[in-house]
């Protein structure tokens, strides 16, 4: 019964042996497979945060677009071309088609909005598709305007669900939004390339932008946005990874879910998912490692290990079967364990060279070294079974500073007896090298004492060769990184410490022994009111709760100065927990831009409070004549509120008689002819009443010194020239009658003699007298006298042409101009109808009736002699003295004598 019992030792001990192999080996690949997982990570973490800070870096370019609208009144297509060169579309941003501005156009304005860009050189333009819409956004611009981009020209984003979803999305929240994957206008029928739009709003009244106005309370005018086909910028990317040839993106927000790119060729094996939100949409990435990528990190070695580990299974039990089956049948089971020994001796060694595996043995008594044939062929000697080596030969074979540090690290581990670990460099011949590892252990005899080391090395020429373009890699991103003018930094979290470029703490004044390598260098520095939002961002990054870290914050330089800096960084090494390890980053020197910013800021803020606060009326107006902005005091003038007068022009407020002047200044500022002008000119007012102003307006250009609108100053005046027409009034009528005085008479008199002579017309003089207006005088009094020479004066205007002139000379004596009368005769009827005029009775103020009568003498011709005036004067005086010689109340027209 107990040697039945000893014959099952051999079978338990070949059971614990496969047992304990098999677990080995699935130790072995979960290794692999973890190392694999961790090296895939890393590349598939860069390639989403490239894509991702690629798309970002559209969403900065819009903003720049937006504040070059909310910056200007108006931004023409050639100021517009202007700043998208500047921002070198092509060179800077890989992948984009175009950088664009769609305008909001009203179904009431779409007639005139389309004559307007027609005028602008395109007679063809019009907005597609056709059909009647509740609003349109037509593209007018988009840069480079060439080739493919021309065919968006005109087209109407709003009637397509899947744009517009993105469109209005910006306008309501104020933020940059994409769209989900569309057909591009720009693309071929039988293209299928996915594309993508960013949209952000536009609006009129940029002094409303700020997040504490709704969108709905501005005056929204359009978008400005970027198209590109995705797949552009993923083949682009996915050239610096190569390594990478597995991926899928899906946006999978609520809302157009779609597949925006798929590599295909995916199988079953464990695959990666990352998801990110860009400009209001999630993207979710997924990513595999193809078979090539797979075969670096899984190996045959496990499976050579197992077939060494079962062989030496198989041989130990060999052994115990012997020992237990007895003395009797020993020398039979040593012949056969002996040939059993020599096969495995061959497969061992089939298995070290397949695995680039050599064994050595050195004795410290006789400083040599057994090495077998493989690790004899790795090393180029001759190949034998073994072979013995000097120490000092063998240590030869090495680098120069390999063999310096292999003396060295023996040294260490015989004085400390600990286990040998290196990896050496030397040269196999002329054109190849080779980095092996060694690994080995002491031996130790029965006194404790070291008698040698016994150890294998491997052929680690691969993966010192990747690790090596790896570090290359490497350091090629960040030179390129530093190259671009972005400082680079490198932080090992464990232990906190940060490798800073030199780049990054020279564009802080520094010198690079102004840092030592910890965080706190950076942190120390940064602005107290910046401070807990870049923790905070920090946290999120090191948690996982964001992919990227991306802030801006403000840096204190060398000399006390602030400098503002973006920094960016991704987490590109987790430990098996998921904590993070190590972090990489750049920051950039963004201090021109936040300058550019403040001082666009306090430039308008300053014009804000002139213009607001100014005591005249002020007003920004339209190369077309459309109020862009008005001010309080110029609504106060006019009684509009700002909502009625911006929904007119300056046209349909000003007096008919004064618009052409007013236009033809207008026109000469748009020639460039002049850079200013005033005029005088009349505004209706709300209200219907008319006043006087004066009106000032000057230009302002864009850089190309195109014009961009006008900027007018009103002052009303209405009160100075009502002072004025009173003063004229003074000087040139009668107090009494408000009829022209002498001083006006002999200047309408003058001209009408100068008209007369040149049309060769016929012109009468009148000169009238109330009769007897002494007696008036005395006997009713002076204020009946002035009654009567009012009413006088009043039925002879009414009497008369407006064309004609009827003046008081003083005391009871007119005088009459009649211009274009026919004859002589005719200028005489007219003097007896005045006579008539006055033949009722006037009722003086008492009620007496007072009969008044005049008498008038009357001269007329073709005036001919150069003193026409004072020898019409004297015909007329003796004309008046032959009626009051012949018993007044009577008109005579002069005759010359002997007529």
């Amino acid at each position: 019964m107990r040697e039945r019992a000893f014959k099952f030792i051999p079978l338990v001990i070949l059971v614990m042996g496969v047992f304990f192999s098999i677990n080995q080996f699935h130790q072995n690949q979960s290794q692999a497979e973890t190392a694999l997982k961790s090296r895939f990570d890393t590349i598939f973490q860069q390639v989403t945060l490239v894509i991702s800070d690629k798309v970002n870096s559209y969403d900065q370019m819009l903003r720049a677009t937006q504040g070059l609208f909310q910056a200007s009144y108006y931004v023409s297509r050639n100021e517009f071309k202007v700043f998208a060169d500047k921002l070198q579309l092509e060179t800077i941003y890989p992948g984009l088609l175009g950088l664009g501005y769609s305008q909001l156009v009203l179904p009431e304005a779409r007639v005139e909005h389309e004559a307007m860009i027609r005028k602008q050189g395109f007679p063809d333009y019009k907005i597609y598709p056709e059909g009647e819409r509740e609003i349109y956004s037509s593209i007018i611009y988009l840069e480079p305007f060439k080739e493919r981009n021309l065919r968006a020209f005109g087209y109407d984003m709003a009637s397509n669900s899947v744009r517009s979803e993105a469109m209005w999305r910006a306008r309501d929240t104020l933020t940059t939004a994409m769209s989900g994957g569309v057909k591009l206008v720009q693309d071929l029928p039988g293209e299928s390339v996915t594309g993508l739009l960013m949209y952000l709003p536009t609006f009129k009244n940029v002094g409303l932008l700020n997040d504490s106005v709704s969108a709905s309370k501005r005056e929204h005018t359009g978008w400005v946005y970027v198209v590109f086909r995705i797949e552009d910028i993923i083949r682009a990317t996915l050239a610096h990874f190569p390594s990478l040839t597995r991926l899928q993106i899906n946006d999978i927000s609520p809302l157009n879910g779609d597949v925006l790119f798929d590599t295909g060729d995916f199988d079953d094996h464990w695959q990666l998912t990352e998801t990110s939100v860009l400009a209001g949409r999630q993207w979710q990435f997924s990513a595999q490692p193809d078979m090539a990528f797979r075969a670096q990190y899984l190996t045959n070695w496990p499976i050579i290990r197992l077939v060494l580990e079962l062989l030496f299974t198989v041989a130990l039990m060999a052994i115990s079967w012997l020992l237990i089956n007895g003395k009797l049948r020993a020398e039979k089971l040593a012949n056969n364990m002996t040939a059993q020994l020599r096969e495995q001796n061959q497969r061992l060694s089939l298995a070290t060279e397949t695995a680039k595996m050599g064994i050595w043995d050195w004795d410290f008594e006789t400083d040599r070294m057994w090495l077998d044939g493989n690790l004899a062929k790795l090393m180029g000697l001759q190949r034998t079974r073994s072979h013995q080596i000097l120490f000092q030969d063998w240590c030869a074979l090495f680098d120069e500073q390999d063999r310096a540090r292999l003396e060295q690290e023996i040294d260490y581990v015989i004085n400390n007896r600990v286990d040998l670990n290196i990896e050496l460099l030397f040269q196999l011949d002329a054109y190849n090298s080779r980095m092996i590892q060694l690994n080995a252990v002491m031996r130790f005899n029965h006194s404790g004492q070291p008698t040698g080391m016994v150890g294998v090395s491997f052929d680690i020429t691969d993966r010192w060769f990747y690790q090596s373009r790896l570090e290359q890699t490497e350091a090629r991103w960040k030179f390129a990184l530093e190259g671009s003018g972005e400082g680079v930094w490198d932080w090992t979290l464990t232990d906190d410490s940060v490798i800073y470029s030199e780049r990054l703490v020279t564009m802080l004044g520094y010198s690079p022994d102004d840092f030592t390598p910890h965080f706190s260098e950076w942190a120390d520095r940064i602005h107290p009111d910046d401070l807990p939002q870049v923790q905070k961002d920090l946290t999120a990054l090191f948690d996982g709760s964001q992919p990227a870290y991306r802030n801006e914050h403000r840096i204190k330089c060398r000399d006390g100065s602030w400098k503002w800096i973006l920094a960016k960084g991704i987490v590109i090494e987790r430990d098996e927990h998921g904590e993070p390890l190590r972090a990489v980053g750049t920051n950039s020197d963004i201090s021109w831009r936040k300058d550019t910013e403040l001082a666009l800021r306090q430039s308008e803020e300053r014009f804000r409070n002139a213009f607001d606060t100014a005591a005249i009326g002020m007003a920004l107006v339209s190369i077309e004549g459309r109020w862009l902005e008005v001010n309080p005091a110029l609504c106060d003038m006019l009684g509009y509120t700002e909502a009625e007068l911006m929904a007119l022009t300056f046209m349909d407020i000003t007096h008919p008689e004064d618009l052409d002047l007013d236009q033809h200044f207008v026109r000469k500022l748009l020639d460039k002819e002049l850079d200013h002008y005033h005029i005088e000119k009349r505004y209706f007012c709300r209200g219907g009443e008319i006043i006087d102003v004066l009106l000032s307006v000057s230009v302002v250009h864009d850089e190309q010194g195109g014009v961009l609108h006008f900027v007018s100053q009103v002052e009303d005046i209405t009160t100075r020239k009502q002072e004025e027409a009173h003063i004229r009034k003074m000087a040139f009528y009668d107090a009494l009658t408000g009829l022209p005085n002498r001083r006006l008479y002999e200047e309408h008199f003058g001209m009408a003699i100068q008209q007369a002579r040149r049309n060769k017309q016929v012109l009468a003089l009148m000169f009238v007298d109330i009769d007897y207006f002494k007696s008036i005088n005395d006997n009713y009094g002076h204020d009946a006298g002035d009654l009567i020479i009012q009413v006088v004066a009043e039925k002879m205007s009414n009497t008369l042409r407006a064309s004609d002139t009827l003046a008081r000379l003083g005391g009871d004596e007119f005088v009459v101009v009649l211009h274009e009368v026919s004859s002589p005769d005719a200028a005489l009827h007219v003097a007896q109808n005045l006579v008539a005029s006055v033949s009722e009775p006037i009722e003086l103020e008492d009620g007496t009736a007072v009969q008044v009568t005049l008498s008038i003498g009357v001269t007329a011709g073709i005036p001919t002699v150069d003193d026409a005036m004072t020898h019409y004067l004297k015909q007329a005086d003796m004309a008046l003295y032959d009626v009051k010689a012949a018993g007044r109340n009577g008109a005579s027209l002069y005759q010359a004598s002997g007529a």
